[in-house]
């Protein structure tokens, strides 16, 4: 019962919405969303594979590619922010999530990761941290774990850091 209160809010979201049932993901996706809307007050157009933000005039504040694919047993959204004018993280947070609401079976996200993000990892690689440290220092992870995405996946290339831009992959944790 202790690890279970030191657990994280992500972390518990993470593991509630692993067990849960797909429509249940996307009621919780959607209502982390229009929490989040609301606040930036943007609206997203969906064009294809591609996502866009837009604020109250109408000015483009993000844009990001995705693309969903089976990996072994788990659906996986790889998405890239290819532009974001509002330098909140959380707009690539709502564009995510407006991905995930119309691919509600994903249990795994693979981000490349914008310029903050990329900046956080490198230093944090070239101080010595794993890959795994590095990941969790970056304000990607820490907008994925509120959506419940906290298990950093790792393999050998990653953490040989051979990577030309870093990527984290998160997952919806699996115990």
């Amino acid at each position: 019962m202790r690890y279970m209160e030191k657990m994280s809010a992500g972390e518990k979201l993470g593991r509630r919405l692993r067990k849960a049932a797909i429509d249940e993901r996307k009621k919780t996706w959607v209502f982390l969303f229009n929490n989040l809307q609301k606040e930036l007050d943007y609206k997203i157009i969906i064009n294809g594979n591609t996502i866009i933000a837009k604020d109250n005039k109408d000015n483009t504040m993000g844009r990001m590619t995705f693309s969903v694919f089976n990996d072994a047993e788990e659906r996986v959204l790889e998405g890239e922010l290819i532009r974001v004018m509002d330098k909140e993280a959380a707009v690539g947070t709502l564009m995510h999530l407006q991905a995930l609401i119309n691919n509600p079976d994903i249990t795994i996200i693979t981000i490349i990761l914008g310029e903050e993000s990329s900046s956080a990892y490198r230093s944090a690689r070239e101080k010595g941290r794993s890959h795994l440290e590095a990941s969790k220092s970056t304000s990607a992870y820490k907008q994925f774990s509120a959506c419940g995405f906290t298990e950093v996946v790792t393999n050998k290339a990653l953490e040989e850091n051979e990577m030309s831009l870093p990527r984290v992959t998160l997952r919806l944790p699996q115990y």
